[in-house]
């Protein structure tokens, strides 16, 4: 049978041919095409870098360059521009205010009152009562009933007040630091009057962990000033209990030492983190004109 192609020529066997779909052109397809000069390359190049070195002054111009976080300014290097809008330097500081802690200590309901960025003093008279300045006040020494007298030695700014070791508990606020112990006789009061310090005798109730006995009988609410954890608080109990009672809890709740303080109804204030005021005792009593407070502000 033989082979026929239509409308071509045949081809030998020694022979090939291509077939393409693109249609001839003068060109021919093997002829390669012409290459740009090198001088063309060059001169794209340099206008690229141009073109980059323009935006980037264009940037600095604007500032955008500058608008990175983290720029901390020196005190020596502000400006009075710039010390516009900060708060004054007397306001750069921690607020003042008491933390409340409620706990049971053999199965009696206390409050833990701790005042925190806050500096203790001394002071007579209840006008603090009715200021905001206090975080925290509450009744320290005993007054006489007959004589309206401070009971024991009273120290305030470097002042004695009052004189006399009917009890041997102390607290003692020199320079800042808080000392709260026992004992009948402390240089700690010299050092008081001389620093203008504060120093004020109430019963001891605890002493380097040990309960101390005293003498006061009657169930009331009972308060103390302590050193729980190295830090100054002050104990409130919720309930009337004994002071035997009162005594044996702080030193389970690790009171290390303690003092007491006015309770019962004597007035007691206290301002938390949040605002609230928490307070207690009866405004409206008639009270002793050397009544005194520890205050904290």
């Amino acid at each position: 049978m033989n082979n026929v192609n239509r409308g071509t020529e045949d081809i030998k066997d020694t022979e090939i041919r291509i077939i393409s779909s693109r249609p001839a052109t003068k060109d021919t397809p093997s002829s390669p095409k012409p290459r740009r000069p090198l001088w063309i390359w060059c001169m794209l190049a340099a206008l690229a870098a141009a073109l980059a070195l323009l935006s980037y002054c264009s940037m600095r111009d604007s500032g955008q360059e500058d608008e990175e976080p983290g720029i901390f300014i020196e005190p020596d290097t502000l400006t009075a521009d710039s010390i516009g809008t900060l708060p004054p330097a007397d306001t750069l500081v921690e607020p003042a205010f008491v933390s409340l802690i409620d706990t049971t200590v053999n199965r009696h309901q206390f409050y833990i009152l701790k005042p925190q960025h806050a500096t203790p003093s001394l002071a007579i008279g209840d006008s603090l009562l009715h200021e905001d300045a206090p975080v925290l006040i509450v009744q320290a020494a005993d007054v006489r009933a007959d004589n309206d007298e401070i009971v024991g030695a009273f120290v305030v700014k470097g002042e004695m007040l009052s004189r006399g070791k009917s009890k041997a508990g102390f607290c003692a606020i020199i320079g800042g630091e808080t000392t709260i112990g026992m004992a009948e006789n402390t240089p700690l009061l010299e050092k008081a009057t001389e620093e203008s310090g504060y120093f004020f005798r109430q019963y001891p109730l605890i002493y380097e962990g040990e309960i101390i006995e005293c003498k006061i009988k009657g169930s009331h609410r009972r308060r103390a000033l302590g050193l729980l954890n190295d830090e100054v608080v002050v104990v409130v109990s919720k309930e009337t209990m004994t002071m035997q009672l009162f005594s044996q809890a702080l030193a389970d709740m690790g009171v290390r030492n303690a003092i007491y303080l006015v309770g019962s109804s004597a007035h007691l204030k206290a301002r938390l983190e949040d605002g609230r005021i928490y307070q207690e005792g009866d405004l409206d009593k008639s009270q002793f004109d050397n009544v005194n407070y520890i205050v904290w502000m």
